[in-house]
C-alpha cells in the first residue's frame, strides 16, 4: 500500500551546516514521498537553533536536528532538544552527546551526510600520476590535521601530497616548505565539483586527520570515489571510515602512527584495491541520497505514527533500526515507548590550466 506523502515545512537558520538535508528532501519531493509546505503542513523540521524557536511555536509535532553540540548548551537550546518529537543528528558521536543533555533514546535517530554519487564515482577522468604515490587531503583551518600530514610525509620520500584548499594556500605552501616538501607539494582550487572528483580520483589515499571540529567532506568523496581513508576517529569519520574495511582509523596528532598507515595501504596494491572498492560500495548504496531520504521520511512517519489524531497508523512502516553501532545509518535503540570529460595534464604535479 502507498502511503500518502508527508506534507513537510522546513524552519532554517542563518548557517548552511545542514543545506544536505535540505537537498535530499527535494529529492524526495520529485519523487513523491514528501510535499514540501510553505505554511503550516503536517509536521515541522527544523535545522539549528533559530529553526527551532520557530518550530516549537508553531503547535505541530516537530522534528528538531540541531548544530553541532559541542560547547555547553544554553537553557533554551536544551530544552528544544528535550521537547522536540524527534532529534535527527548526523552522527553517532552527536546522538551520544544529545542523550547526555537528557534527550531519550527512543526519540534519537541518526541521519548521516549524503554522499553525492552522480559527481564522486569510481568511473571517470582523473589528473595525470608521478611516479610518487599521491594522497589527497583537504585544509578547512584550525585542528584539519594538515600539519600532521606534513611531519608524517617528511619520514616518506616516495609521497607526495595535493592538498584541496578554497583559502591559506600561500600559507600551506609556506608551511611545506619548512617541511621540505616543495618539491612534492600542490595545493589546488577546484573550479567545480568535477575538477574536485578529478583530483580525489588520481590518489592512493585520501588522509582527513582533524584532531577536533568538523571534517571535511572529503573522506565521504573519496570513498566514493574509490579511494581508501585514513582518518582520525573524529565526529563523522568515526562513522563513516570503517576501520581495516574501507580505510584505516590512526590517533590525533600522531605523525608516526600515519606514515605507518599510508606505507601499509600502498605497499599491498591488492588490499588497496579491496579497500577502495568496499569504500565505494559502502559510500554509493548506505550513503546514497535515496537511502539518506528514505532514513528520513521514516523518522517522519514515526513521528506522526506519535500523534492521536494520526489516521492509518497500522500502515505506518515502521524505521529500519540496525545493529552495530558506528555503521548504523538510521539508529534508534528500542525501549518500551519506541513503538509510538579528462583535463590535459603532463607529467609533472600541477593544477590544470
Amino acid at each position: 500500500m502507498r502511503l500518502e506523502p508527508v506534507m513537510l515545512s522546513i524552519e532554517t537558520g542563518r548557517g548552511a551546516e545542514h543545506d544536505d538535508l535540505v537537498a535530499v528532501l527535494r529529492h524526495q519531493e520529485e519523487l513523491g514521498s514528501v510535499r514540501l509546505a510553505e505554511g503550516a503542513g503536517d509536521l515541522v523540521h527544523a535545522l539549528g537553533w533559530a529553526g527551532a524557536r520557530r518550530a516549537a511555536a508553531a503547535r505541530l509535532p516537530w522534528v528538531l536536528t540541531p548544530p553541532r553540540l559541542a560547547e555547553a548548551l544554553t537553557t533554551d537550546q536544551a530544552r528544544f532538544l528535550q521537547s522536540a518529537d524527534a532529534v535527527v543528528v548526523r552522527t553517532s558521536q552527536q546522538r551520544d552527546a544529545a542523550h547526555a543533555v537528557g534527550v531519550p533514546w527512543y526519540r534519537l535517530f541518526v541521519v548521516p551526510v549524503a554522499a553525492d554519487a552522480s559527481t564522486y564515482s569510481r568511473s571517470g577522468p582523473s589528473a595525470r600520476n608521478t611516479e610518487r604515490v599521491r594522497v589527497v587531503a583537504e585544509s578547512t583551518g584550525a585542528a584539519d590535521g594538515i600539519p600532521t600530514l606534513l611531519a608524517a610525509l617528511t619520514r616518506w620520500d616516495g609521497a607526495e601530497l595535493v592538498v584541496i584548499a578554497e583559502q591559506r594556500a600561500a600559507t600551506l605552501r609556506r608551511e611545506a616548505r619548512r617541511a621540505g616538501l616543495s618539491a612534492r607539494f600542490l595545493v589546488v582550487h577546484p573550479r567545480d565539483e568535477l575538477e574536485r572528483a578529478w583530483w580525489i580520483r588520481s590518489a592512493h589515499a585520501a588522509v582527513a586527520v582533524p584532531s577536533d571540529g568538523v571534517p571535511s567532506r572529503l573522506a565521504l568523496d573519496a570513498m566514493a570515489c574509490g579511494v581508501p581513508v585514513v582518518a582520525t576517529s573524529v565526529d563523522q569519520l568515526e562513522d563513516l571510515v570503517v576501520h581495516g574495511v574501507t580505510g584505516l582509523h590512526v590517533p590525533a596528532d600522531d605523525p608516526l602512527s600515519l606514515t605507518r598507515a599510508l606505507r601499509s595501504l600502498v605497499s599491498d596494491p591488492f588490499r588497496l584495491e579491496a579497500l577502495g572498492m568496499a569504500a565505494s560500495d559502502r559510500a554509493v548504496n548506505r550513503y546514497s541520497r535515496e537511502r539518506i531520504g528514505r532514513d528520513l521520511l521514516a523518522v517522519y512517519r514515526k513521528v506522526l505514527a506519535a500523534q492521536p489524531d494520526t489516521d492509518d497508523v497500522d500502515d505506518v512502516t515502521e524505521p529500519e533500526l540496525v545493529e552495530g553501532g558506528a555503521s548504523s545509518t538510521l539508529e534508534a535503540p528500542r525501549t518500551d515507548r519506541a513503538s509510538s570529460a579528462s583535463h590535459p595534464q603532463d607529467d609533472r604535479l600541477e593544477a590544470p590550466a
